[in-house]
């Protein structure tokens, strides 16, 4: 099988000064509040994203539950053959959670990252407990 790079130059994966100085101030607790501040931090990054051409066929059905076991399948518009395929499924314990969150942008980051470099990125929604 083909290997994949997804190595990005250092300044590319840096968080800038601001951002990192704020995740800091978070401190090393972990909570709702730490998650609704971190989500906070960094929508404006990730609305500013220019993602390269990449498809996005969603709500495809995998299961008998035609309302939770769904797939969002994004595919870089330059597929090769033996793409590999990488899988995301959120959070929540089985008993919380959706593939697509409040503001559309955190999940679909996960598979638009992996199918910018050269994969299939799929986000997962399942049955809950």
């Amino acid at each position: 099988m083909d290997q994949v790079n997804i190595a990005a130059e250092p300044s590319a994966r840096r968080l800038p000064d601001d951002v990192a100085a704020k995740i800091a101030a978070l401190g090393p607790q972990i909570g709702e509040t730490v998650n609704a501040a971190t989500r906070q931090i960094f929508l404006p990054l990730l609305k500013k994203v220019a993602w390269p051409e990449i498809t996005a066929e969603r709500d495809v059905a995998y299961g008998p539950d035609r309302q939770r076991n769904l797939l969002d399948i994004h595919v870089p518009a330059a597929l090769r053959a033996n793409a590999p395929v990488v899988a995301y499924f959120h959070g929540g314990g089985m008993i919380a959670g959706n593939k697509v969150d409040d503001s559309g942008l955190v999940y679909s980051n996960v598979a638009n990252f992996f199918a910018s470099h050269g994969m299939i990125g799929v986000n997962a929604t399942y049955r809950l407990a």
